[in-house]
Formats: C-alpha cells, sequence, structure tokens
C-alpha cells in the first residue's frame, strides 16, 4: 500500500489500521533513518562490523514494514468478539495474538536501538541528528506497541502469560533507556 493510501486508511473512521500498524510505521522509519546513518559511516569510514549491523537494519526495517499489516489483521480478529462474551477462548486467543505484534514491534524498536547506538563514535556531528532522530522514533514506537500490549493484557485471563509479557516489556524499556542515554550523551 502506498504511504499516502496508508495515511487515508489510518485517518478514517475504521479502527484499522491503528496505533499498533502507526507504530510499526515509525518504527520503520526509525530503522531507516539508522541504516542512511550506518551505510554512509561504512562508506565513509569501513569498519569491522559495519555491513553486518546494516544488514541486520535492513532486515528489522522489513519486518516492521510487515507489521504494519499484521497489527491490522490481529485487531480485526479481535474486533469479531467485541461485542461477545468475553471470557470466551477464542477471543481470549485473539486479545493473545494481538498483544503479539506490538510485542514484535517493541522488540523490533529496542534491537534496531540497541544496533544504532554502534554508529554513535562513528558519526559525524552532521548525521548524529539522524541517528538521535532514529533513536526518537524508535522510542515513539516502542512507548505505542507498549500501550497496544497493556491494552490487551488488562482483558487476557491468562494473568500468567499477560505477566511475562509485562515483565519482559519492562526489560526492554531498561535497554531502550541505556540506549537513549548514550544517544543523548
Amino acid at each position: 500500500m502506498k504511504l499516502e493510501t496508508f495515511l487515508n486508511e489510518l485517518s478514517s473512521n475504521k479502527p484499522s489500521p491503528g496505533g499498533g500498524s502507526a507504530a510499526a510505521l515509525t518504527a520503520a522509519t526509525g530503522v531507516a533513518l539508522l541504516e542512511m546513518v550506518a551505510r554512509i559511516n561504512r562508506k565513509r569510514h569501513p569498519a569491522t562490523g559495519a555491513s553486518r549491523r546494516i544488514e541486520a537494519l535492513r532486515r528489522l526495517r522489513e519486518k516492521a514494514v510487515r507489521l504494519i499489516t499484521q497489527d491490522s489483521r490481529a485487531f480485526k480478529k479481535v474486533a469479531k468478539h467485541l461485542k461477545g462474551d468475553k471470557n470466551n477462548p477464542h477471543y481470549q486467543q485473539a486479545l493473545f495474538e494481538a498483544s503479539k505484534t506490538p510485542f514484535e514491534i517493541c522488540e523490533l524498536a529496542a534491537q534496531a536501538l540497541e544496533i544504532g547506538v554502534h554508529e554513535i563514535s562513528r558519526t559525524s556531528r552532521w548525521l548524529m541528528s539522524d541517528l538521535a532522530e532514529g533513536g526518537v522514533l524508535l522510542e515513539a514506537a516502542f512507548v505505542g506497541g507498549r500501550m497496544n500490549v497493556e491494552i490487551n493484557l488488562k482483558s487476557i485471563t491468562d494473568i500468567k502469560a499477560g505477566a511475562v509479557l509485562q515483565r519482559r516489556l519492562d526489560q526492554m524499556e531498561k535497554r531502550m533507556e541505556q540506549c537513549q542515554a548514550r544517544l543523548k550523551s
């Protein structure tokens, strides 16, 4: 789907695509900026591991693009059950599945930022704003993804599974904070 078409869909009165898809798009944009910085850095200052980091970022960017559509599909499955019994196993399964995509967005944002901070020492002052902006976008994608996971967790009756996801989100958030501190220093 073209970006303009996606944004028109996002701004419509339909519930999907929604915040999860927007978070995935934000993640893809943030990763693309980190990838651009890494590619320019490699061209200017070849270094061990640069090509491997660029390839990892490329794969994460492509995955983020796939998550845009995946999130919409997952929500549509939840929407089928919104007016029914909230304890229905099908509804509960749909909620849990719908939590996986924004959780993946969070994981992706954390992974990309951890890769991106390796570029700090190699980045010129002219590119540093692009690197930092990529970090800001990944942080926004993480927050958006987390909000989507947590809203689903409030309705999931499997408390143990929800607690595992919550704990992993908290761990990822700490990783994100450490990377952001490095970007801001």
